[in-house]
């Protein structure tokens, strides 16, 4: 779509490219936590398993796993025959979030919530680094969900690179022993208004009124703060309950709406 080049229809078209690939990127968190039952999306190539192609980033297929746990990156290509001038950066490292009935998820996600060493972001800061050394993080992007994006977000301020975080977990720099301030990296965190990780962490004024768990009401000032989401927020509107509104599929409804709206203002223009 092109717009006219007012002011208005410029920083509009801004918009629109920014939450387009907001709502196509959100898609490959699904792959990175369920692969078996997602496959890529149209214009994205899993080159997870592509050793030739990992080497270049001094990385090995085995890098985006720990054994016997559920940790896991996802490494995709954009196809340069879709993307076209939206091509670059071209490869997105997908960071899995929390899987419910995933134990060791919910380990490291309480390790890092209260600020102790987590063998999942030591792997995501070794990635980082052999990125980062590999010289070619100017063609590297991060995406991730919940614990996901946690990961996704230590990964961009280490390997200098822009994120994209969905309902992200917040991370603790001296913790992980990174520079979260850096200004080195973007990144964009998409969150849902009422959601239950994101109340908790930010102790968000709507807490009371949304953060619900069916018949109980969580008073968010008698809990210790947690690591805060990283980046720059951005809210959308989905779901029902506070936990409802913390699924990937969720954010994407309300990804959605917010597309269709900016579509629909340009066509206004």
């Amino acid at each position: 779509m092109e717009l006219k080049g007012t002011c208005e229809s410029t920083s509009l078209a801004l918009q629109l490219k920014q939450m387009f690939m907001a709502t196509v990127f959100a898609k490959l968190t699904k792959v990175a936590a369920k692969p078996a039952d997602y496959p890529a999306p149209e214009g994205f190539i899993d080159m997870s398993q592509n050793r030739e192609f990992l080497a270049s980033f001094s990385l090995t297929p085995e890098d985006l796993l720990i054994p016997f746990t559920h940790f896991k990156v996802k490494v995709f290509a954009k196809d340069p025959k879709v993307w076209h001038e939206y091509y670059y950066p071209p490869f997105i490292f997908a960071f899995k979030g929390t899987g419910i009935l995933h134990l060791d998820d919910w380990a490291n996600n309480i390790k890092q919530a209260r600020r102790q060493k987590s063998i999942y972001y030591q792997q995501t800061l070794k990635i980082a680094r052999a990125v980062l050394n590999s010289g070619k993080k100017d063609l590297v992007c991060a995406v991730g969900h919940s614990l996901g994006g946690g990961l996704a977000s230590a990964f961009s301020r280490l390997a200098q690179v822009d994120a994209i975080t969905y309902n992200a977990a917040g991370i603790d720099p001296e913790a992980l022993g990174i520079d979260c301030q850096s200004k080195s990296s973007r990144i964009d965190a998409y969150y849902v208004k009422g959601e239950a990780l994101q109340a908790l962490q930010h102790r968000l004024e709507h807490r009371l009124d949304n953060l619900s768990f069916y018949r109980f009401h969580l008073d968010l000032s008698k809990i210790r703060p947690l690591p805060q989401t990283l980046g720059a927020m951005h809210v959308v509107n989905a779901g029902l309950t506070s936990i409802d509104k913390h699924f990937v599929r969720t954010v994407m409804r309300g990804l959605n709406k917010e597309l269709l709206a900016l579509r629909q203002r340009a066509l206004e223009i």
